[in-house]
């Protein structure tokens, strides 16, 4: 269960189902490349679901990256709703658990939201994908959204630690480095250990640089950030 990767197209071939059994890969995430229709997703899923055995009979983490707003990855779904057009913790609740009935419905039982990152002005790179307000709102925002997918039986991924706050550079293509002060530090932590309170069982990392705490590594590659912090500061097991 410690690989989660994506497969290459929409097909899933003999060759493809006996490689995933003989590394034992436990999770597989789903990418609109993957998606031709309604119907051959479900199909692309549920012979995953079949074919894909772990010899401790775990099931397969079969996850998507379907926040809504301008990230989907399934657009035949139903509750596409942005998080920048949440406007309390209510909403957020409901809006999860929604969505996280018609992916469970789907077959899909991981998905890669909240994003709790906290962002100030529209030049930042994760602006339109974020809530509104501040370290607060975002918290109680983003802790409902966790607790809706819970219960519609999904595993909420909140993402991206410890916080892209204040970054313009697109991190899928290079690394943004930033310089967290005291009080912005303890403002973007806020919403992740809020959640961790709230039953987050995933935790997505940033590709992002802090310099102050971590020189040379990105966050994703940082025992200061990851292990230091998160696991031991913030007690996320």
């Amino acid at each position: 269960q410690l690989l989660m990767l994506n497969l290459p197209d929409a097909e899933i071939t003999d060759e493809t189902i006996v490689w995933l059994n003989k590394y034992h890969i436990g999770g597989v995430f789903m990418l609109r490349r993957n998606v031709k229709s309604e119907t051959e997703a479900r199909e692309f899923i549920k012979g995953l679901r079949e074919k894909v055995i772990s010899r401790q009979n775990l099931p397969l983490f079969i996850a998507a990256d379907q926040e809504g707003g301008p990230i989907w990855v399934f657009p035949f779904l139903q509750e596409l709703t942005g998080q920048k057009d949440i406007k309390d913790a209510k909403e957020a609740y409901e809006v999860a658990k929604r969505r996280g009935e018609e992916l469970k419905q789907l077959g899909v039982n991981v998905v890669f939201a909240p994003v709790v990152d906290i962002t100030r002005n529209q030049s930042e790179f994760m602006y339109s994908r974020t809530f509104n307000g501040n370290a607060k709102a975002v918290s109680s925002f983003g802790s409902a959204m966790v607790k809706g997918y819970k219960d519609a039986g999904i595993i909420p991924v909140i993402k991206h630690f410890p916080g892209h706050g204040g970054t313009v550079i697109d991190s899928h293509k290079d690394l943004p480095t930033i310089f967290a002060k005291k009080q912005q530090w303890f403002d973007n932590i806020l919403p992740f250990r809020t959640a961790i309170r709230a039953g987050a069982e995933m935790i997505m990392t940033a590709h992002i640089r802090v310099k102050n705490i971590d020189k040379k590594n990105p966050a994703t590659l940082s025992k200061k950030i990851v292990t230091d912090f998160l696991r031991k500061s913030l007690n996320f097991d």
